[in-house]
């Protein structure tokens, strides 16, 4: 799969943000690539809700840098709502909104509109793929994701990651009924 291109509408979606993620720029950007690049493996490349993909992909986490709460997914949820507002014709909210709230559902996201479940789940399991290294494969090939990682690099990603979300000691249980869904 090539990852030719697919850079250039997250770049246009973090510009906004590039002072708020610091030097965590590259590393959050690349994830969010690798996000894009996964789920459109899974869609196909010439998906009809591809932006809906790369607004929701770019602003997944992004809460983290802008709110600076483990919590994260409400200002991602805002953040996403501000890119979505002047775009209301040509956007599907509720899919986006989806996608960035069910980041983290353990089990496959479900809805009567198939092309919102599709990019939901497609999301999903390539947050899924890029958090675990490409360990879990989520049913792409390891040819794919190896070859997406080969050509965005993390850059610091992990690190950026563990930083926010810090030591979360007994905290873990309160944060996974927060952020995990099931």
């Amino acid at each position: 799969m090539s990852v030719v291109g697919l850079g250039d509408g997250v770049d246009r979606l973090l510009a906004p943000h590039r002072a708020a993620l610091g030097a965590d720029f590259e590393g959050y950007r690349n994830h969010a690539v690798r996000l894009v690049a996964y789920g459109l493996a899974r869609l196909g490349v010439d998906h009809p809700r591809r932006d809906e993909l790369e607004v929701a992909a770019a602003l997944h986490e992004i809460g983290r840098w802008l709110g600076g709460d483990l919590n994260f997914i409400l200002a991602s949820l805002a953040a996403a709502d501000a890119v979505i507002a002047p775009r209301r014709d040509r956007l599907d909210r509720l899919m986006i909104r989806d996608a960035v709230l069910y980041q983290r559902k353990l089990t496959p996201y479900r809805s009567p509109d198939a092309q919102a479940a599709a990019v939901v789940n497609a999301l999903r399991t390539a947050d899924w793929i890029d958090h675990s290294g490409g360990r879990r494969r989520m049913g792409l090939a390891t040819e794919t994701i190896a070859a997406v990682r080969a050509a965005v690099p993390e850059a610091g990603w992990r690190r950026a990651l563990r930083r926010r979300t810090g030591p979360l000691g007994l905290g873990r249980l309160r944060l996974a009924r927060r952020v995990y869904r099931l």
